[in-house]
């Protein structure tokens, strides 16, 4: 990650509960230390900058994390937030992660209907929404066209 000015360590940072780094102009990829920060459990944003990369292994660590946005990013490759224990609606702000091309949310407690903001993603060509309590109707278009590269 790239910082305008000094940037210290987040490994330190113990006790931290709630980060917020949104609109920061950060750039890069998001450092793995700041997602293995398993005391975040409220609030964490790095949402409105300039991050690349992928977050499948880091993630896990933010098991007991209740808000985590990271919208109007570069993020590209894939996310995977499979086998937690999030629940609620699935935020359509993941709409927003255009570089996305493989999104797991398997395995969670997430409910409500099917979500359409994955059809904006035109990269997406992997989505995994199984073992859920997701209802309605499928979207009819984006990656959902693809029969083979949409679990349910």
């Amino acid at each position: 990650m790239t910082f305008k000015g000094k940037y210290r360590s987040l490994g330190n940072c113990r006790q931290l509960i709630e980060l917020e780094l949104s609109n920061n102009n950060l750039s890069g990829s998001i450092p793995g230390e700041a997602l293995r920060l398993s005391t975040i459990s409220i609030f964490f944003s790095l949402a409105h900058n300039q991050l690349i990369g992928s977050l499948l292994s880091q993630v896990e660590s933010l098991a007991n994390l209740v808000e985590l946005d990271l919208c109007c990013n570069k993020l590209t490759e894939r996310l995977s937030l499979a086998v937690n224990s999030f629940d609620g609606a699935i935020p359509p702000a993941l709409g927003t992660l255009w570089g996305l091309r493989e999104l797991d949310v398997s395995h969670n407690d997430l409910s409500g209907e099917i979500p359409s903001s994955p059809v904006q993603l035109t990269d997406l060509n992997y989505l995994n929404l199984s073992l859920n309590k997701l209802e309605g109707e499928v979207p009819k278009q984006g990656v959902f066209l693809n029969a083979s590269a949409v679990c349910f």
